[in-house]
């Protein structure tokens, strides 16, 4: 595909988009949002992916735009489906992240319980292990040398089903391997052979696409998986070779996470990760912690060096609800420290819970207690106000605590409004890997509630980071779902979850919600 035209007006655009970013790839840039819209637009984001993280740690700088990625892709696919609107985007950053385990994974042998009558095979469902994809040669007992799938016609995409092939046979009931598959762009077969040698040609052709629009690209080398063989193997770490030698060539930037995520002694011919760094029984994916470690191998810095930090919190009491009618959030400060809720299974064993302001662990969270403290935002400012110390300690049972800024008034707010909310939160060091995160709940009557999330995470996708650290907490600008008649409340939460006799202990400062003005139109 030839380079586009640019106008002065899109050159305008870009530089106008220079803290927007969109994310390419496959299922690893598609988790780092949530509540995904098609085509591509996030709701909320989630604390698995290594950019949220690094955002989240430097005060909010950047805003992901898009996520131009789908679950199982190979790049070709993914250039392919998304192409058109990845080159119209005004987003200034086009970040391509961990862009081919699945090329190199469906290059490899993919193995079924299947049979041919005809030309069509039949896989069995629960029996496939990889993808079957189109150009694939078939082997197994009795089917004829060379035989190639042409393309699916019932069932889920490259599992169980029926497919065309091109020669006629009759095969019984056997293990049928898949090898390689048809690349959707050059139309040439692909195995293990030569799978670098295309997928990085196709994706060459994609950055420079980017880079001649205008926009910073930013790569990210392959981790793999533990699922690959050795030539598999090989592959990515060719693969990463020749992407960083191109990223050198046009001084790009390329992040490398292997060494804070690859068990170097390990591994053998193989790929073994660290500890906790990817999802339970997941062979690619990563959790929260590896998500951290990541982010803090140099995307934050990245972060530093390159974007303005703008402190997004209250910095006055001029702008609190109800002074400010377009702000949400009262008693931003913390200077009225109790007169606030203790809700469902919480037991506060000290302190108060701050005005306007309530704590509780709703079902099926297990019960915990709470220990309330309270000390100057800023210590050598007296003028600074206060942040608020919460330590929670689980039972039996693991807990997700939920602190909750209350809402405005019905009569406050409009359902046409766009709404954005965020906190400032210490969190200390612990021992279970909690997970630190918050949302907006915007509900109204006839559309329902949506939640725009920050930094969500779920316990059942491994543990969250046991250092200390800080973050910022911004959720995305969203507006009320459709059918919506009248506004019912708009909360700022802070969620805090941890296992079973486990403790964190977390600090929030300066609270805000905004009822947005719309950003410009382009």
């Amino acid at each position: 595909m030839a380079a586009r035209t640019l106008s002065a007006s899109t050159l305008w655009k870009r530089s106008l988009n220079a803290y927007l970013a969109d994310i390419n790839g496959d299922s690893r840039a598609a988790q780092g949002g949530v509540a995904v819209i098609p085509p591509a637009r996030h709701i909320g984001l989630s604390n698995i992916h290594w950019l949220n993280w690094a955002n989240a740690l430097t005060g909010n700088r950047l805003r992901i735009n898009r996520l131009f990625a789908v679950s199982g892709f190979r790049s070709d696919q993914y250039i392919s489906y998304y192409r058109d609107s990845r080159l119209a985007s005004n987003a200034g950053i086009s970040i391509w992240n961990f862009p081919v385990v699945n090329d190199v994974s469906h290059a490899g042998a993919q193995t079924a319980t299947g049979s041919i009558a005809g030309t069509t095979m039949t896989l069995v469902v629960n029996t496939v292990a990889g993808t079957f994809n189109p150009g694939g040669i078939l082997s197994g007992s009795g089917v004829t040398p060379g035989t190639k799938i042409v393309s699916q016609l019932t069932g889920t995409p490259g599992k169980e089903g029926t497919y065309q092939v091109d020669t006629a046979q009759t095969v019984a009931s056997t293990t049928i391997t898949s090898t390689g598959y048809t690349d959707t762009i050059t139309g040439v077969y692909v195995d293990v052979s030569n799978v670098v040698q295309v997928a990085y040609a196709n994706l060459v052709a994609e950055w420079q696409l980017d880079l001649d629009s205008g926009k910073k690209v930013v790569l990210v080398a392959e981790t793999g998986s533990t699922a690959l063989n050795a030539a598999q193997v090989n592959a990515v770490l060719d693969f990463n070779l020749r992407q960083k030698a191109w990223a050198e060539a046009k001084s790009v930037h390329l992040f490398d996470f292997g060494p804070v995520v690859w068990a170097a002694t390990q591994s053998g011919t193989l790929l073994r990760f660290k500890s906790g760094v990817l999802q339970p029984s997941d062979p690619t994916h990563f959790s929260s912690l590896g998500a951290f470690l990541q982010a803090n191998a140099g995307p934050v810095d990245w972060i530093k060096a390159n974007f303005v930090y703008r402190d997004k919190g209250v910095a006055t009491a001029a702008d609190s609800r109800p002074n400010n009618p377009r702000q949400i959030i009262t008693n931003p400060f913390f200077l009225t420290l109790s007169g606030g809720i203790t809700g469902a299974n919480v037991t506060v064993s000290s302190g108060t819970v701050p005005a306007n302001t309530k704590i509780s662990a709703p079902a099926p969270s297990g019960p915990c207690s709470v220990a309330i403290t309270s000390a100057a935002y800023d210590a050598a400012d007296a003028n600074s106000g206060n942040k608020v110390r919460f330590a929670l300690t689980a039972g039996a049972s693991a807990v997700v605590a939920r602190i909750e800024f209350d809402s405005p008034p019905t009569t406050y707010w409009q359902i046409q409004d766009l709404l954005e909310a965020g906190v400032g939160v210490d969190v200390e060091a612990n021992s279970g890997g909690a997970h630190v995160y918050g949302a907006l709940e915007i509900s109204t009557a006839g559309g329902g509630t949506k939640n725009a999330w920050a930094l969500f995470g779920l316990p059942s996708q491994g543990p969250g980071p046991t250092s200390a650290y800080h973050i910022d907490l911004k959720t995305e600008i969203e507006g009320t779902l459709p059918g919506s008649t009248a506004t019912a409340y708009a909360a700022l939460v802070v969620y805090v979850a941890i296992p079973a006799n486990g403790t964190a202990a977390v600090s929030l400062s300066r609270p805000w919600g905004y009822r947005r003005y719309d950003m410009p139109a382009f």
